[in-house]
């Protein structure tokens, strides 16, 4: 109990209840959630992302706003840890004879006055457990948060000049603004797209050294509209929601489709960037190919295997509204790399890292 004596006996309390009713609320979250998300199904990218996002930020809301009304429900002095009960069972019912026929009140008042009793004896376990949980992830995405910096500290600038010319012409295409860094490493085999004030663009050299300037571009544009979106802070407060609320599967599910949701989005933009769904498709593949785990603390491009094949069966949909000059017989062979590469691609060489990938 020494990890939470800073607490007070009102605060423990407050927290325990606020967690627990959390269980329940989050699933209430998620039903309305999949709710919306059928009936949305066949709306713009945009708007599907936007409603799992409110989705998502509606479960730390609910947390505030439990603990803030159970710290006004729950009255009690620092240091001193306190019973919601707040007289005996005897008392209870005496008080409440008035207003309560007396076939109910000897039994439902005594019975929810000891269920009560003994939850808050357990509630400051709880409270230790959970900042326990809470410590353990916060301490794993600094870890992550810290490498990530180290990377790009140790990538390279020498960027040949057509391909900087590249970068800095889509940039223009999308009306970014400010200063944007483009590097390249050894360390990495997906690009990534990170940074608040210092934004940069690390590209790995196996993409620089294979993948033909339109290809780049059209990664480029995928990675600066995680820039454009601002997908790098909303998904730092991603991960700060999710070493809070840890515990709920919901959060992680709605977490989930968040991410997805996020990189179709991006792929939409890119799309659009490029102009051509085809080479676009192809730009994924590519990347499949250099598959590496990143941390989640970076927005990646390439996702996990099945949501890549998604993404490459939409935007090859796209395409084809987009007026695409495809014949029948290009898209299904395109659709039979596609399947061809996922399922022979390398695979994941440290499992217990893979959640920290950006998909």
């Amino acid at each position: 109990m020494s990890a939470i004596s800073w607490l007070s006996g009102a605060e423990m309390i407050a927290l325990g209840w606020t967690l627990l009713h959390f269980c329940w609320q989050g699933v209430v979250i998620a039903m309305v959630f999949a709710i919306a998300d059928r009936m949305t199904r066949g709306g713009r990218a945009a708007t599907r992302y936007f409603v799992a996002l409110i989705s998502f930020a509606l479960m730390p809301m609910a947390v505030v706003i439990t603990f803030a009304n159970e710290m006004r429900n729950v009255p009690g002095t620092p240091n001193v840890l306190i019973s919601r009960s707040f007289t005996t069972a005897s008392a209870v019912k005496t008080s409440l004879k008035s207003e309560i026929p007396a076939f109910m009140a000897p039994v439902s008042e005594e019975r929810k006055a000891r269920i009560t009793a003994r939850t808050e004896k357990a509630l400051p376990w709880v409270d230790g457990i959970w900042m326990l949980g809470v410590l353990l992830l916060a301490t794993r995405s600094l870890g992550g948060w810290l490498h990530l910096q180290k990377l790009r500290k140790r990538a390279r600038w020498a960027i040949p000049a057509p391909v900087q010319a590249g970068f800095r012409r889509m940039c223009d295409k999308l009306l970014l603004a400010g200063e944007i860094t483009l590097k390249v490493s050894n360390e990495v085999l997906t690009p990534m797209a990170m940074g608040v004030w210092r934004k940069t663009v690390i590209l790995p050299v196996s993409i620089m050294m294979r993948a033909p300037l339109e290809e780049l571009e059209a990664i480029f544009a995928h990675e600066l509209a995680h820039i454009k979106r601002w997908n790098y802070v909303t998904n730092l407060i991603q991960i700060a929601v999710e070493s809070v609320l840890f515990f709920h599967p919901a959060l992680w599910w709605i977490s989930r489709i968040v991410r997805e949701r996020r990189e179709v989005c991006c792929d939409d933009i890119a799309v659009r960037s490029c102009a051509d769904a085809v080479l676009y498709a192809r730009a994924l593949l590519r990347l499949e190919e250099q598959r590496s785990v990143q941390t989640q603390l970076a927005v990646a491009l390439a996702g996990s295997k099945g949501s890549l094949l998604r993404r490459v069966s939409r935007v090859l949909g796209e395409g084809m509204t987009m007026e695409s000059k495809m014949t029948s017989g290009v898209r299904v062979v395109s659709c039979g790399a596609v399947m061809i590469a996922v399922l022979m691609g390398p695979r994941v060489k440290n499992p217990s890292l893979h959640r920290y990938k950006i998909s």
